[in-house]
């Protein structure tokens, strides 16, 4: 009796031992793969901007009216288009995920409400007499969608830092689809230069754009006469930017931006003479909206939320009419 009783006290120790252990075990497991699914959950990024653009500087323009540098630039014929727009507000979603501590993949998709409508603007004759007065629409307007790939600490040294981006561009809004637009690509790097000013930053940024269509430059029948489409298939920028923390939670930045875009076959052909440090004589280059100056404020409330105001202006044709006031929101999870 004593034995069949020590047997079973022993199986019964036994059996509880292992429930104990596979129990202990069900909870180790638990604990990984909860803390395997914080580490993915801490890789997932959503980032929102928000830019507002207000008002000028100057008193010409009608209530809800603005300069707008998107709407600058050069028409076909060379002449100088009217940035006239609305108070615009652009919006900017993106969800990404972290592959490693410098290398970020998003999906992004962005776009602007013009929220006066019946601007009015001036299109122009060659002899800048004006052709005919028009009405910006009021509204939401898109920007194709992009999948992007962000870089950062690609190379660094005691004097500088470089980091870039790039994107991959689907033709989703409309006038892509109708123009029949293949895809975009571009690429973004920064060049930060180190300060030995404890506050102080500087560098430059660039900006390389290309459309591909299935026909980017050709002529068709409109009415009995020969008429002629471009596409911009390329567009450039070049930034040259100061800055300086006047505090944990404060800077100041000012910024000056080149643009320059490419319409149809001309990019096509892109020649640079080494001997002269200049693009040779088939290379051409066009004006496609205004160079500005911007010089502003940012405040960071945390790591993860900034705002920044800033006026912007232009240098090609300095005027008071060619200025506005932005405001921005940058929002990280």
């Amino acid at each position: 009796m004593k034995k069949v009783l020590l047997s079973f006290l022993f199986v019964a120790t036994s059996v509880f031992s292992q429930v104990q252990q596979s129990d202990l075990t069900a909870q180790l497991n638990l604990k990984k793969s909860n803390y395997h699914l914080k580490k993915l959950y801490q890789k997932i990024k959503f980032n929102y901007g928000m830019t507002y653009l207000g008002p000028s500087l100057s008193s010409n323009y009608e209530d809800g009216a603005t300069y707008n540098r998107f709407n600058s630039g050069q028409d076909w014929q060379g002449v100088d288009t009217d940035p006239t727009g609305s108070y615009q507000v652009f919006h900017s979603f993106s969800l990404g995920f972290m592959i490693t501590d410098n290398l970020k993949i998003s999906y992004s998709y962005t776009f602007q409400d013009d929220v006066n409508g019946n601007i009015e603007y001036e299109t122009y004759n060659k002899d800048g007499s004006v052709y005919s007065i028009n009405q910006r629409e009021k509204g939401l307007s898109y920007n194709n969608q992009r999948l992007n790939i962000n870089a950062y600490n690609i190379y660094s040294n005691n004097y500088l830092f470089v980091s870039s981006g790039f994107y991959y561009e689907f033709p989703t809004t409309e006038g892509s689809i109708n123009s029949d637009m293949e895809y975009g690509a571009g690429l973004s790097p920064t060049v930060g230069i180190y300060s030995s000013v404890p506050g102080l930053f500087h560098g430059f940024s660039f900006q390389i754009e290309r459309d591909y269509y299935k026909r980017q430059d050709y002529e068709y029948n409109c009415g009995g006469f020969t008429c002629s489409q471009r596409y911009q298939t390329l567009r450039t920028q070049i930034t040259a930017y100061l800055g300086y923390y006047t505090s944990d939670k404060m800077s100041w930045k000012l910024a000056l931006r080149y643009d320059w875009d490419q319409m149809g076959d001309e990019a096509e052909h892109i020649g640079f003479d080494l001997a002269n440090f200049s693009f040779d004589d088939d290379t051409k280059f066009n004006n496609n909206m205004d160079n500005v100056l911007e010089i502003g404020p940012s405040y960071f409330w945390t790591k993860s939320l900034i705002t920044s105001a800033k006026l912007q202006m232009s240098v090609n044709k300095p005027h008071i009419d060619k200025t506005a006031v932005l405001a921005s929101l940058s929002l990280s999870i």
